[in-house]
């Protein structure tokens, strides 16, 4: 369970071995948990809009990360 968060998460993603867990959230933010321990990872935040996906790899090196801005 998800706890200490107040937005809304438009996607929630594990790393293919299941140690990470990535929240893609409305306020713009990614949250990053490590499922082994149930901690909370130091958040990024994207100012350009709200996430839509979010995907961590394996080794933990990289994050993908989509993020939705309207257009004008």
């Amino acid at each position: 369970m998800l706890t200490g968060r107040n937005q809304t998460m438009y996607a929630v993603t594990f790393s293919p071995d299941g140690r990470l867990l990535a929240a893609a959230s409305a306020g713009g933010t990614t949250h990053l948990y490590d499922t082994t321990d149930r901690t909370h990872t130091t958040p990024i935040y994207y100012s350009q809009g709200p996430a839509a996906a979010a995907a961590p790899r394996a080794s933990a090196e990289a994050l993908a990360r989509a993020a939705v801005r309207p257009l004008l």
